[in-house]
């Protein structure tokens, strides 16, 4: 059988190199001695671990500063409409004049508007002398009840009237709802106007509105009241108080409107002027770090590497709250960390490591 032979074969060879080697056929060499040689050469041992170098890192309170650009806007518009017909016969302030609060823009021809308010307080009189005598017949019974009804409504329809003329007579003059500044005043001297014609435009410029889209990060950050500081394109300094955030989000960009409140009682900022805006934040507790530590972990997420109190490599996802200059402030890692800053691309999660450090003093950290 075929196994049989394997095992004839095995013993062929055997006695061959037997014979081999007593014959002396290994010349001056002599036969190995295999317990020396593992005593020679013992087994390898295992793999030096990897060495890092770490820096200690302290987490510390950091401002985020939100920078945005907006555009000075004026807290109010509004576009005045003539309530009556009439034509110009007096004319205010030309364009681009503050005006004072209730200061005449334009003033209207009265026409007829007066007589015929003493016309309606004349029937005024009449009828409540008419409404006396028909309550005085009523009571003693010499009149009907309904003819003192009929005066008392003739009375009612009088004032109503008397007040007509009046209201009337007073649209003859258009003022300033407010102090403004005077835009555009739409006619002149001699122009006819109907009742719903543009008349003025005036801006409130005082206080003055400085408007930014942000980002939905930046949104998050932002609360009404706030204090922020900006700086005009022409190097003028501005403060003020965020007065308004969007509720929903702008559908064609996804960002959110914010609004800054800035005095400016001398008017000396126009609307339409560009404007960095720094707005600050709530504090939180960050590490700073240089951005050339950071790196991905499995799923793209970014994140540094620092070990534990047993030497073990540990990945953090960090979150970036804030920069400056090379520096990056993150949140994510523990109070206190040993960030691994040379070496950390050839170690992975879970290994254990040797350890150097820059520094054991225990502080760094980003500052306020």
């Amino acid at each position: 059988m075929r196994v049989k032979g394997s095992i004839i074969l095995a013993v062929l060879v055997a006695i061959g190199a037997t014979a081999w080697i007593g014959s002396g056929q290994l010349g001056d060499r002599q036969a190995p001695d295999i317990a020396a040689t593992l005593v020679q050469n013992p087994a390898p041992e295992a793999q030096e671990a990897f060495a890092v170098r770490v820096k200690r890192t302290v987490a510390a309170p950091y401002v985020r500063t939100i920078s945005i650009t907006g555009q000075t806007e004026g807290s109010r518009h509004i576009r005045i409409a003539s309530q009556i017909d009439g034509r110009i016969v007096k004319v205010g302030p030309s364009d681009g004049v503050p005006v004072s609060h209730r200061e005449t823009i334009v003033q209207m021809d009265p026409e007829d508007r007066f007589a015929r308010l003493e016309e309606s307080r004349a029937r005024l009189t009449q009828r409540e002398v008419e409404y006396k005598a028909a309550s005085s017949l009523a009571l003693k019974g010499f009149q009907a009840e309904t003819r003192r009804a009929e005066s008392a409504a003739d009375l009612e329809q009088a004032r109503a009237q008397v007040k007509s003329m009046e209201v009337e007579i007073g649209f003859l003059t258009i003022g300033a709802p407010f102090d403004a500044v005077l835009v555009d005043r739409m006619v002149e001297l001699g122009d006819f106007v109907s009742r719903g014609d543009p008349v003025a435009h005036l801006i409130d410029l005082d206080p003055i509105l400085v408007t930014a889209m942000v980002s939905e990060n930046d949104y998050l950050q932002i609360e009404v009241g706030q204090q922020a500081d900006g700086v005009l394109i022409d190097g003028r300094s501005l403060s003020g108080i965020v007065r308004f955030v969007a509720p929903s989000a702008d559908e064609a960009t996804r960002t959110f409107k914010v609004e800054l409140e800035v005095p400016n009682e001398d008017l000396s900022i126009p609307e339409g002027v560009t404007a960095q805006l720094s707005i600050s934040g709530e504090p939180v507790m960050a590490h700073k770090l240089s951005a050339a530590l950071f790196t991905l972990d499995d799923n793209g997420k970014i994140g540094v590497k620092a070990v534990d109190a047993s030497n073990f490599v540990r990945f953090h996802p960090v979150t970036i709250v804030g920069a400056s200059n090379n520096e990056v402030f993150v949140t994510g890692l523990p109070a206190e960390a040993d960030v691994i800053t040379v070496g950390q691309e050839f170690v992975v999660t879970g290994e254990q490591v040797r350890v150097s450090r820059t520094d054991d003093d225990g502080k760094g950290g980003p500052t306020s």
